[in-house]
């Protein structure tokens, strides 16, 4: 008989799921470790647990099932009882392995520089047929790039703050915060709190000398922040003499390069790894450097860090055009998985086809016609 890992990475034909919609779970005031989880599931029964408001796991339909019966607070037995009927798997053998989904659970909740996304070490099972909302919402705070430029129809902090709260409504879990450079509006902490608040993960991209003074990067951690791009180009120089202060804390950090001849790459990835850079994104200047790039990635890979391909660029950054164009469109809704918005509140798809104004519109009805606005 099947132990029940075995039946969380395999395809076999599903069973009814549970309701769709979103459950949650603090732990007491007297518990410890202190934790939070959103759980979202989807209409096939998958799901995607928020950790903390600081990580995304992406789980089949057997192992949101695993988390929905321990937020109801239902017991080893109760649950083991459940998914014995409902699997056909052993109950000794599932509070076995019960025990030690709780223990991979609580390991990642206790861990550094948690990854963004995960899928927990179980296969993910992206079905986009029932995808209720995206995965992510990147917002685009800001077109400015310095400080003496004056926004244009730029939204203030209380409109960013019902946009979110819109996003945290539609069950998307995750928020990337770009411009521009976004530190350069005053409210950045604000927003990242308020994002906090209502249990999101957050990112953001940043190339903005302010990320390596001390009191400013503890200030945007404090606030929530849990995972960071830094698009080295020009202040490549930069960011190698301080990016030891951001690598330091407890912050998941991800460097982008746009790969040249002008420079030796693998050295400074090297030097990066030993820094502690969790991830790296990289794309090539020209169609020449395809080859090096690739090399480059494999020695990402080798050192089991991340390679990041699908992280916002500023709007101005020479390669975000071919970012977004990158990978072919396989099924209606993978255009959908991420969407975009700019500084003044318009929604689009990934591939930028404006979906309409989410400040004036309520997401639902965005969503209902996401494909007709696309085309």
């Amino acid at each position: 008989m099947p132990n029940l890992l075995e039946v969380l990475l395999g395809k076999s034909e599903p069973l009814k799921p549970l309701p769709p919609g979103m459950v949650s779970y603090h732990t007491p005031p007297e518990a410890e470790p202190q934790y939070r989880l959103h759980l979202r599931i989807e209409p096939d029964g998958e799901g995607v647990l928020i950790v903390n408001a600081s990580s995304i796991l992406h789980l089949n339909q057997t192992a949101t099932e695993m988390i929905w019966h321990f937020i109801q607070g239902h017991t080893e037995q109760e649950t083991s009882t459940q998914i014995s009927k409902r699997y056909k798997v052993s109950p000794s053998v599932i509070q076995q392995d019960l025990q030690q989904f709780k223990n991979q659970l609580f390991n990642f909740i206790l861990k550094k520089d948690q990854e963004p996304v995960s899928s927990f070490g179980f296969e993910p099972h992206y079905n986009l047929d029932h995808l209720s909302a995206p995965y992510r919402l990147d917002c685009g705070l800001t077109y400015r790039t310095d400080a003496d430029q004056i926004p244009e129809n730029e939204l203030n902090t209380q409109q960013w703050k019902v946009l979110i709260e819109k996003a945290s409504q539609a069950g998307i879990p995750h928020l990337i915060f770009f411009g521009g450079e976004p530190t350069l509006r005053n409210d950045l902490v604000e927003i990242l709190e308020y994002t906090e608040e209502l249990g999101l993960v957050s990112g953001l991209v940043s190339n903005s000398e302010k990320i390596y003074d001390d009191a400013y990067i503890s200030a945007l951690i404090n606030a929530g922040l849990d995972h960071i791009m830094i698009p080295a180009g020009s202040t490549r120089k930069l960011v190698l003499e301080n990016l030891q202060r951001v690598a330091d804390k407890d912050l998941y950090t991800c460097v982008h390069f746009d790969v040249d001849n002008a420079h030796d790459f693998g050295a400074t990835l090297q030097e990066l790894t030993d820094m502690g850079v969790n991830a790296f994104s990289l794309l090539p200047a020209s169609d020449e450097l395809l080859s090096i790039t690739q090399d480059l990635a494999a020695f990402v890979e080798q050192e089991q860090l991340v390679l990041v391909d699908d992280m916002p660029l500023p709007y101005a950054h020479p390669s975000r055009a071919l970012r977004m164009q990158e990978g072919s469109i396989s099924h209606p809704d993978e255009e959908f998985v991420y969407l975009q918005l700019d500084p003044s509140g318009n929604l689009r798809s990934r591939d930028g086809h404006h979906l309409g104004h989410l400040l004036n519109e309520s997401f639902e009805s965005i969503w209902a016609r996401r494909h007709q606005n696309s085309r």
